[in-house]
């Protein structure tokens, strides 16, 4: 089985990656930062591992996917309204 993988707060490259347990998985990091997203694009890109691992900007507090999509969602905080979106886009099996 694969799926998706969401970091929110993701702006260290090699912990993204070390996100992807197989190739059945892709693994999207969301940071506000729109400098550190920058940096940590170019460096998935130097590591090899950007496109089935990348990084984009979260504006707002809503999560950029279809209801029931994400298999997992790994933060240190979660910060107010992003925690509601959680039970809309995680899967529920």
């Amino acid at each position: 089985k694969g799926g998706i993988i969401v970091r929110l707060g993701a702006g260290d490259a090699a912990q993204l990656a070390a996100l992807r347990a197989n190739a059945s998985y892709q693994v999207l990091g969301l940071d506000t930062d729109a400098a550190r997203v920058a940096r940590t694009r170019t460096a998935l890109y130097d590591r090899g591992v950007s496109g089935p691992v990348n990084i984009e900007q979260l504006r707002g507090t809503a999560l950029p996917f279809i209801d029931n999509l994400v298999n997992l969602f790994v933060a240190d905080d979660l910060g107010g309204d992003v925690g509601d979106e959680l039970d809309r886009v995680a899967v529920v099996d």
